[in-house]
């Protein structure tokens, strides 16, 4: 009886303990679960602030394109070339971001190893008396760094960072305010080499020396760390770089590639060991690799490179829409153009689009352009260090709303762009038999078609009666299609709709008047 007595005591004791260990253990579950949850939520949240980031998809066919988090890219902004290195109080980028998002702006190309320049941060730890040791980081600089390329994200700015810019470190008349000259730097053993009428050196460092080699790829170590997590980074290794190296002696060309391939390799490595599931975005402007050789083609077929990039300066040739259309046939990658100079297609080159200087118009007709180009990156050229703007200022300081009407005309781009639907499949097919315009360029899928027609880039006001226009040749299926005609300028924007039948590829649109440009989206009911 005892033992019975005690058993069934005890087997309530066991219930009890029992059922306070499930409690306890549902608690715990429950805990992990919320835990878990919350992790989750963390994760899906950092995942919406950081993104998926930048890929590239139709991979290897002639219509890949750049994706950011997960949509088609079209991003145009203005380059601010020395945003990294100045205090806030000389150069605010935050008022430059906030107004690049209110206006539908979302591009920024920006160098991130500068020329000394007094009142500037470098990357480098600064031991007075000019000098600089490039085995040290500054901690300034990089936190400046970090925070400009969270802001710039966080307003959804795609930022093109020029790592080494070969403009900045070679290029004679730069070179004296290179931290790389030994003559500003303690680092004779990586640098002394490159004395003199030398310094083109600077890329053969893999194969001749090892020591600037490791500063060079703790450089860019360093940058992966403080982007790598974000998602709106793509890495150019150099810009501007040329063998013939503007008054040096020539670059060694079979030492210059070793140098860009291990460079993107190092990209690649830290990448991998920071995030695991990312690919980095990685490039190498071409814009003076046309004049020698094999170059431009080593470049644009290189696997190592994702994107095309191309320079557009007043030295180089500005790439004809042909071309364009030929190089991602050829290299089945997306084209990137870079710098803010433009071509009329007839040859007259207009130097320098910028922000502060150019009539709207112009810049208007420049960034839709590259658009109908099938080009996904374009940049405007902003305020650098030394310029003025026009109410005199230095222009470091200089605030952009207001000075251009441009940014109101690019909220249209915006809404247009925004508008496409078919965008992964559209391609340079189609053309405008007849019509208003001087420059006429049509894109189109089975589902949609876009058309652009425009006055020659340097002309502004031309204005055109209203008038028919002939489209044929287009990929689109046979059937009804929502047609709407858009106003490019900003007192314009969509001004009609209506249903319109296609038929073998082909359609006659009543136009109305306009001046300068205007543009077609053709889409299925």
């Amino acid at each position: 009886m005892d033992n019975l007595a005690n058993h069934g005591s005890g087997d309530g004791r066991y219930k009890r303990a029992a059922s306070e260990n499930y409690l306890t253990t549902t608690n715990l579950t429950i805990k992990k679960m919320a835990w878990t949850a919350i992790f989750i939520m963390l994760f899906i949240q950092t995942n919406s602030v950081f993104g998926q980031g930048l890929t590239i998809e139709n991979e290897g066919t002639k219509l890949a394109y750049v994706a950011h988090n997960g949509k088609p890219l079209f991003a145009f902004g203005v380059q601010l070339e020395y945003m990294m290195v100045f205090p806030h109080e000389n150069y605010d980028y935050p008022v430059w971001s906030e107004w690049a998002e209110k206006h539908g702006m979302n591009f920024c190309r920006t160098r991130v190893i500068q020329p000394i320049i007094t009142n500037a941060y470098l990357p480098y730890k600064s031991v007075g008396e000019g000098k600089y040791d490039l085995t040290q980081f500054d901690p300034d600089f990089w936190q400046r760094f970090r925070n400009a390329c969270v802001n710039l994200q966080q307003h959804g700015v795609i930022m093109h960072l020029l790592v080494f810019p070969h403009n900045m470190h070679v290029r004679v008349n730069n070179w004296g305010g290179s931290a790389f000259n030994p003559a500003n730097n303690v680092n004779p053993e990586a640098t002394a080499h490159l004395e003199g009428d030398y310094h083109y050196k600077f890329w053969n460092s893999l194969s001749d020396n090892k020591a600037l080699w490791q500063i060079q790829k703790a450089s860019m170590e360093k940058i992966v760390e403080a982007t790598a997590d974000l998602d709106n980074i793509i890495y150019d290794i150099s810009h501007e770089f040329r063998s013939d190296c503007c008054g040096s002696e020539k670059t060694d060309w079979t030492k210059a590639r070793k140098f860009f391939n291990a460079m993107a390799d190092v990209i690649v490595d830290k990448y991998y060991q920071l995030e695991p599931n990312k690919k980095p975005i990685i490039g190498l402007d071409a814009e003076h690799f046309h004049k020698f050789e094999g170059q431009e083609d080593w470049n644009f077929s290189n696997p190592k490179f994702q994107l095309m990039i191309k320079g557009n300066s007043v030295e180089s040739r500005v790439p004809t829409s042909d071309e364009v259309k030929a190089y991602r046939e050829k290299y089945k990658k997306p084209f990137i153009i870079e710098e803010g100079s433009a071509d009329d297609d007839e040859g007259e080159k207009i130097k320098f689009i910028s922000i502060y200087d150019t009539d709207r118009t112009v810049i208007r007709k420049f960034v839709w352009k590259w658009m109908m180009n099938r080009t996904q990156m374009v940049d405007i050229y902003g305020p650098n260090y030394n310029s003025k703007a026009p109410d005199e200022k230095a222009i470091i300081d200089y605030d952009p709303n207001g000075q251009n009407a441009f940014e109101d005309d690019a909220l249209i781009l915006r809404s247009f762009w925004d508008n496409l639907r078919d965008y992964p499949n559209l391609d340079v097919q189609g053309r405008i038999a007849s019509g208003p315009g001087f420059r006429k360029m049509v894109l189109s899928s089975s589902k949609e078609a876009i058309a652009y027609m425009a006055s020659k880039m340097g002309e502004i006001g031309t204005k055109y009666q209203s008038s028919t226009m002939d489209l044929s040749e287009l990929a689109l299926k046979d059937g009804v299609y929502t047609v709407e005609i858009w106003k490019p300028i900003a007192t314009g924007g969509k001004t009609k709709v209506l249903d319109q039948e296609v038929r073998n590829g082909a359609l006659t649109l009543n136009l109305p008047h306009f001046t300068d440009d205007l543009a077609v989206h053709i889409y299925a009911k």
